[in-house]
């Protein structure tokens, strides 16, 4: 008796140590999902783009929560494996956004592997399409998500609207 309960207590530590593990650096993101969110990544990468955009006679985008709700529920759902990594369901996303802030259009980027801010905005730089998509000058607002998965490995979704 004595070690069917030993094990059963190391059963419940066990549970109890991923239980807390899970919840640990965990943010709300206002949609039932808890997910990471590296803030100061997501914050380092605005600032440098739209400098990038300032140096090219662009005007800087405004950000949105509402966006970054949409890019982060994706960045989530691609992270935990749920979406492939890409672009799958983005016209529901830009349609949620357009609904609640009346876009007149949409786009997104999507980036998985790129650790800092600096290296996932030198790779989509690099990147005919996405630097089209970050050099748009008629887009006015957007949101940043990066969302780290089980093993570690950052995916990042940014969307862009058009607001008129």
């Amino acid at each position: 008796m004595f070690v069917s309960r030993n094990i059963g207590m190391k059963h419940f530590l066990i549970l109890a140590l991923l239980v807390f593990s899970f919840s640990c650096g965990k943010s709300s993101g206002g949609d039932g999902l808890e997910r990471s969110v590296d803030v100061l990544s997501a914050n380092q990468y605005f600032e440098a783009m739209n400098n990038h955009r300032v140096s090219l006679g662009l005007r800087p985008l405004t950000y949105s929560v509402v966006i970054e709700e949409q890019a982060g529920e994706h960045a989530t759902n691609m992270a935990r494996g749920l979406t492939p990594f890409g672009h799958f369901g983005m016209s529901f996303r830009c349609n949620n956004i357009q609904v609640s802030l009346g876009s007149s259009a949409c786009g997104e980027i999507v980036a998985k592997g790129q650790e800092t801010a600096g290296s996932v905005l030198s790779s989509w730089l690099s990147s005919s399409s996405h630097k089209a998509e970050i050099e748009n000058p008629n887009w006015t607002h957007t949101g940043i998500a990066v969302e780290k998965s089980f093993l570690g490995t950052p995916y990042w979704t940014q969307i862009f609207i058009r607001i008129d």
